[in-house]
């Protein structure tokens, strides 16, 4: 073998090497999309990867993964949906009140009587009808379509027609499985995962997930004041007051935001606009845990002040912003906040944390 030959031969194994890792990805890649995957080699970290771009999104726990993978939801009639057969998975935890083989949760999915073990009557215990591919709410057959099971394995999909009800197609069995919570989505993170090992997670790029704030429409504009509007005529001078009246006190408007709040302070309004702007600049600078915020705007215009920042916490990034009006006697806010913070904490929690901070800026503990 000359050298010629000997340099090509080298060039062709080096070329090799570098494609069929590349293509070994690829593969992996089509392979695993839809899956649930658990770290076997770290803490069990689980990911779900997104059938449409391939990447890995982490499920930090149940009520992180119900809201992630409830993101990457398609929507889907009920009459499609009853093409999917229904899984059962027996090592899901969960209440079944009337003994049927079926938890309470998945009953609630599948519009079945929680508390008759045979809601048509036909003499079937529904968790037995379920389990055959039999209809718990009829007495006909089920008649599955299993080229759109595997058109929608590893899809999420929403029942558009109904409440939103969620459902994993699990890429395994091709059977659907209700996502009614973030304990269901737990218990599907935990049972219908696969392990992965760390050399081939790392083919998938981290997906990372965003959440703005949906616009709202702008108000209808007022018609036109008249331009040159003819002045009042004089009225009889003996009847004007011989000093000046009381001027009314300003009237604000409501702040900007969905979410509205307002308290009376016992202070001045120079010195409620410094208490409120010193809380505001020390939230927006503070280092948070595992928290990143970025995007810092902050501006007053005489009383009223305007803000917004964003938020990243793992791979989710989110938007808020809010506008603070300051009187004499009240501070008003108004906040936007994309719909995800709603399933982490409730408006009633948010007043709570509000009314504590309040009474901790304005001295009133």
């Amino acid at each position: 073998m000359n050298f010629s030959t000997l340099t090509k031969l080298l060039l062709v194994i080096c070329l090799t090497a570098m494609i069929i890792p590349s293509a070994k990805a690829e593969g992996l890649q089509q392979k695993l999309k839809g899956y649930i995957l658990l770290q076997v080699e770290e803490n069990g970290e689980a990911w779900y990867i997104n059938t449409e771009d391939q990447k890995r999104y982490y499920l930090k726990d149940g009520l992180i993964a119900y809201v992630v993978l409830r993101e990457f939801g398609l929507g889907i009639t009920n009459k499609n949906l009853n093409k999917i057969p229904v899984g059962v998975e027996d090592r899901f935890t969960d209440t079944d009140t009337d003994g049927d083989g079926l938890t309470d949760k998945l009953e609630e999915g599948l519009a079945t009587d929680i508390n008759n073990p045979d809601t048509d009557g036909d003499g079937y215990n529904d968790g037995i009808e379920v389990r055959n591919g039999y209809n718990p709410l009829g007495t006909e057959n089920m008649s599955f379509n299993y080229n759109l099971v595997n058109q929608l394995k590893g899809k999420i999909l929403l029942q558009v027609e109904s409440r939103g009800e969620a459902w994993y197609i699990n890429p395994t069995d091709g059977k659907r499985y209700y996502m009614q919570n973030g304990d269901a989505a737990y218990e599907i993170m935990r049972y219908l995962s696969l392990g992965i090992t760390n050399q081939n997670l790392e083919q998938f790029q981290i997906g990372e997930l965003q959440f703005g704030i949906e616009p709202t429409s702008d108000p209808e504009p007022s018609s036109d004041p008249d331009p040159d509007p003819e002045p009042a005529p004089d009225s009889d001078p003996s009847s004007k007051p011989t000093s000046d009246p009381t001027p009314d006190p300003i009237s604000y408007p409501d702040p900007t935001g969905e979410f509205q709040i307002s308290r009376t302070h016992q202070t001045t309004q120079e010195a409620a606009i410094n208490r409120i702007d010193n809380y505001l600049e020390e939230i927006i600078n503070k280092e948070y845990e595992q928290v990143t915020i970025t995007d810092k705007y902050t501006e007053w215009n005489d009383n009223i002040l305007n803000f917004s920042f964003t938020g990243k916490k793992l791979f989710i990034t989110m938007e808020i912003k809010g506008q603070i009006i300051i009187t004499d006697t009240e501070v008003k806010l108004g906040l936007d906040f994309p719909d995800i913070i709603k399933a982490f904490i409730t408006e009633e929690a948010i007043t709570e944390q509000i009314d504590k901070k309040f009474a901790e800026i304005f001295d009133l503990n």
